[in-house]
């Protein structure tokens, strides 16, 4: 045990604390060939790096003024806030980019209107995208287009909901009270509610205002992130297994900011 904290922290030395605080939706099209249609009223979505997104949509616009209002709220890291971008991309019918705007959110859904003025009538494509990382990023997202614009569609997306990336959740008994097989007298048919999955109790990383994270070379994840009393805790994980490893680095009264971590090589 001690010489797996030993290794991790020999390979990521480069932690440091920082002074200042720091369903994929069907209608959601991947394809910028077919991208779908865009509704009047606000269309939503949920998108990330890995296998959904980037994702595309479109309008038609014009003569006149569009203005196309944005909304992101970042997916987090187990549940912690964590500092994401989303880029927000229009693009003509000559897939020439009009505009381009990055939206930041760090745990709130954040907002930006873009103003588009055309002389013509358009028919433009939005291309949302997630940037490329060793880690998923992503969140959900809304789109509304309001102005001279025409629709081919309904909006979409209208029951999804921001992912939850929190490795716990708040658990309910999984049977219901003891129950009379006799008159006066109660005769539970189970025991006690346990865990879906296994008798083993996970791991729960504790919420700070931004964990740290970083991949290994050897098939695994480590985390850092600011824990109780502001303590310093350490986290890692080999592919393939739920289970999360803890290690205190640094005790109480020793972390006042967030962590960050970049990897020292081999």
């Amino acid at each position: 045990m001690l010489g797996t904290i030993s290794y991790f922290i020999r390979h990521f030395a480069g932690i440091v604390l920082l002074l200042g605080s720091y369903l994929i939706c069907a209608a959601q099209s991947h394809d910028p060939n077919q991208p779908t249609p865009l509704g009047p009223g606000v269309n939503k979505g949920n998108i990330d790096n890995v296998g959904n997104g980037p994702n595309y949509y479109y309008f038609h616009a014009g003569p006149g003024h569009v203005d196309v209002h944005y909304a992101f709220h970042e997916m987090g890291v187990f549940g912690n806030p964590m500092r994401q971008v989303l880029i927000f991309d229009i693009l003509d019918e000559k897939n020439q980019v009009i505009s381009h705007d990055p939206i930041q959110s760090v745990g709130a859904l954040e907002k930006f209107t873009q103003p588009v003025n055309l002389a013509s009538p358009s028919k433009l494509v939005i291309r949302a995208t997630s940037p490329d990382a060793i880690i998923r990023l992503g969140g959900y997202y809304e789109i509304e287009v309001v102005g001279a614009a025409k629709f081919d569609g309904k909006a979409t997306g209208q029951n999804v909901k921001p992912v939850d990336t929190s490795l716990v959740h708040a658990g309910a008994p999984l049977t219901g009270p003891p129950v009379s097989l006799s008159p006066g007298q109660q005769t539970s048919l189970t025991g006690p509610p346990g865990s879906v999955t296994s008798g083993t109790p996970q791991t729960a990383i504790p919420r700070s205002n931004s964990p740290a994270m970083a991949r290994t070379g050897h098939n695994s994840t480590v985390i850092a992130v600011q824990g109780p009393n502001n303590s310093l805790n350490f986290y890692w994980n080999n592919d393939g297994n739920s289970k999360w490893n803890p290690s205190v680095i640094a005790g109480p009264g020793t972390t006042y900011s967030a962590p960050a971590m970049a990897r020292a090589g081999h």
